[in-house]
């Protein structure tokens, strides 16, 4: 994200409002609101024979939602059911329905599937995993493979035409909804109202705040159900190998990201204590060319540092060896703090696993479902 778009979608207290931007963007707006009524109008929800979960946001940006697919998953596959994950694959050079994994085999490439896709499937070989355009093609050609007890639709909130069972709408516990203003004068894709939607609110990097409190804080109604959860670094990934944290802990690094929130991750390479001696970024989902991996190399010759360390789905985007120096993915994962948060999850997950065979219907639904 452009560095003075986040400042007018996420102002600083007692910062700039930058009153010019916000005027000259708000007929924009407008097309914006038209455009989300039309499709909810136009829209046809489909409801499939499997359950569906969304694990989506209300905002443009990272939010932390990667991670949790992973998790939601992953506590699925321990009660030995069989997930599948569709996604739309963002950023991706393909069209249509592409089957990234199936039986354990990575068939796509990560410009094929798209960053995110490809690194779910990469973290759980386990998984099958989809992407396309069309959601309910997509989960349809999943079931075609997996005949999955659960599908997991990642970045599904908005996606009308697909029916969800469960709805987890994953909340930056410090972000939260930045200056409430629909795109593109603010981050959000809806209103905060459409937030009434959500079954479960995940507030994510929560650090040591409550549910509670952040619902206070974002003017939430207290009849939403929430939990909190935070990430929290599990060691270094190098050739699909773990190597501890605390192996980089004297090494001097250069870290590198392409993300939406490149601050969150340099504050959480700084929290597993490692040692940044230079910080760059690039736009999310960036694909690196080789004019980036030069300007790389260039910066890590200026700081002498004698690694490199990128988030884990940066690290697919990077060619091996391209680098001078050892490259390192920082393995991030969900931590539930408090074991109410944990048992609100798992209890939502086992009531939409418990249901079977709903009947397969086409409705007159819109993203209001």
């Amino acid at each position: 994200m452009n560095g003075w778009i986040d400042k007018m979608w996420y102002p600083s207290p007692g910062g700039s409002e930058r009153i010019f931007l916000n005027v000259a963007l708000a007929p924009l707006v407008w097309f914006y609101r038209i455009g989300l009524g039309l499709k909810r109008k136009s829209t046809r929800t489909v409801r499939l024979g499997v359950p569906v979960i969304s694990v989506g946001n209300l905002t443009l940006g990272g939010c932390g939602k990667t991670p949790l697919v992973i998790d939601i998953a992953e506590r699925m596959h321990a009660m030995d059911k069989r997930v599948a994950v569709v996604s739309r694959g963002y950023g991706r050079k393909t069209r249509g329905v592409v089957v990234v994994q199936k039986n354990q085999e990575l068939i796509a490439s990560v410009d094929e599937a798209g960053d995110e896709p490809y690194f779910i499937a990469t973290r759980n070989p386990a998984l099958t995993v989809v992407v396309g355009e069309d959601r309910v093609a997509a989960a349809e050609k999943a079931i075609e493979l997996a005949d999955p007890h659960a599908i997991v639709c990642d970045d599904g909130f908005q996606h009308g035409r697909l029916y969800r069972d469960l709805d987890l709408v994953a909340v930056h516990a410090r972000r939260g909804f930045g200056n409430r203003k629909l795109f593109p004068r603010g981050p959000l894709r809806e209103p905060v109202c459409a937030i009434k939607r959500a079954d479960l609110v995940v507030f994510t990097y929560a650090g040591e705040k409550k549910a509670q409190d952040l619902k206070t804080q974002y003017r939430l109604t207290d009849s939403i159900p929430a939990s909190v959860c935070h990430m929290e670094a599990q060691g270094l990934v190098q050739n699909a190998r773990i190597v501890p944290v605390e192996a980089l802990y004297q090494v001097p690094l250069l870290a590198v990201c392409g993300i939406a929130d490149p601050a969150g991750f340099f504050h959480g390479c700084g929290q597993a204590g490692l040692r940044l001696v230079e910080r760059m970024h690039f736009p999310d989902h960036h694909f690196f060319q080789p004019r980036d991996l030069v300007r790389i190399q260039l910066r890590i010759d200026r700081c002498r540092a004698e690694a490199v360390v990128v988030t884990e789905k940066d690290l697919t985007r990077i060619p091996k060896g391209s680098l001078g120096v050892p490259v390192f993915g920082l393995r991030i994962g969900v931590c539930w703090p408090e074991d109410e948060d944990l048992r609100r999850l798992e209890a939502v997950l086992t009531q939409v696993l418990s249901r079977t065979d709903p009947q397969v219907h086409a409705s007159g639904l819109g993203l209001s479902d």
